[in-house]
């Protein structure tokens, strides 16, 4: 997974595996596609929404909303 940097830093940090679909979601998010991630409740969807933040953040992104 060298060539994808970003989601080798953020799967050193987690306490967990990633599953194969979370893994595969977040390298296309990486990639720069768009993702949809449709599973049921539990299953881990979050993560992938997580590392979505991830990606922003170390782009230089910041969480400030707009202003009128």
């Amino acid at each position: 997974m060298t060539d994808l940097p970003e989601l080798t830093r953020f799967i050193a940090e987690l306490p967990f595996s990633l599953d194969d679909f979370q893994r595969r979601a977040c390298a296309a998010l990486e990639c720069g596609h768009g993702v949809l991630v449709c599973a049921p409740t539990g299953a881990g969807k979050t993560v992938v929404g997580e590392f979505a933040v991830h990606l922003a953040l170390a782009a230089g992104a910041n969480a400030s909303t707009p202003h009128r």
